[in-house]
């Protein structure tokens, strides 16, 4: 299936109204907020172009509308995800340091961005598909106000993990958009990941 094929596929989440969306397409999955770090900029530019596209597609804060995510299939998925992993959560924490940048919006969306909280979730890694070493693992998170915020992680639940390292080298949560989810030994997530044929194949764009 074609990468164009792959992007007619959408997948509506939570409803919100009047604020922003977290995820508009691919483009926006790496989802970073740093304040003071290079990689603000890089946060700022999908933060405007999610404005951008938000005013396009909705025209208006005062009406509601769903979290859309452009869902592209599992083996792109894998193959641009740093880390595959499985983990059982053993400590959540917010890390009190991080500061939410503040931009030039409209006010609505500068008190979303307010609202952004960094967290630290470690992982007993329970299995490895890729990118990762050693029995522990720790990655960041966002969480906000707005319902299309990244997915809360909680204590002592397993998860199938999806996530990207940022430019210092940190695994980040890919965000609501991420295919990142709770552990299920059924799901066709994880009887595909667990194949090393789709492992294989995933690594070969020409077979996405």
């Amino acid at each position: 299936m074609s990468d164009a094929d792959d992007n007619k596929r959408l997948r509506a989440d939570s409803p919100v109204r009047g604020s922003l969306v977290s995820c508009v397409g691919e483009p926006l999955k790496h989802q970073r907020y740093a304040s003071t770090s290079p990689e603000s900029n890089k946060y700022v530019t999908r933060v405007i172009r999610t404005i951008f596209l938000f005013s396009l597609l909705i025209g208006s804060t005062n009406v509601a509308y769903s979290c859309t995510c452009l869902q592209t299939s599992h083996r792109k998925e894998f193959r641009q995800a740093d880390a595959v992993f499985v983990g059982r959560v053993i400590e959540v924490a917010e890390d009190k340091s991080y500061v939410p940048p503040k931009l030039s919006v409209p006010a609505s969306f500068q008190k979303l961005l307010d609202s952004q909280r960094r967290y630290l979730v470690r992982f007993v890694i329970e299995q490895k598909f890729k990118g990762v070493a050693g029995k522990e693992i720790t990655l960041s998170t966002y969480r906000s106000d707005s319902p299309c915020s990244a997915m809360g992680f909680s204590n002592g639940e397993t998860y199938l993990i999806y996530v990207h390292r940022n430019e210092g080298g940190g695994l980040e949560d890919g965000g609501l958009c991420s295919r990142t989810r709770k552990f299920d030994e059924r799901s066709k997530e994880y009887s595909e990941v667990k194949s090393f044929w789709f492992r294989f194949r995933s690594r070969l764009p020409l077979l996405s």
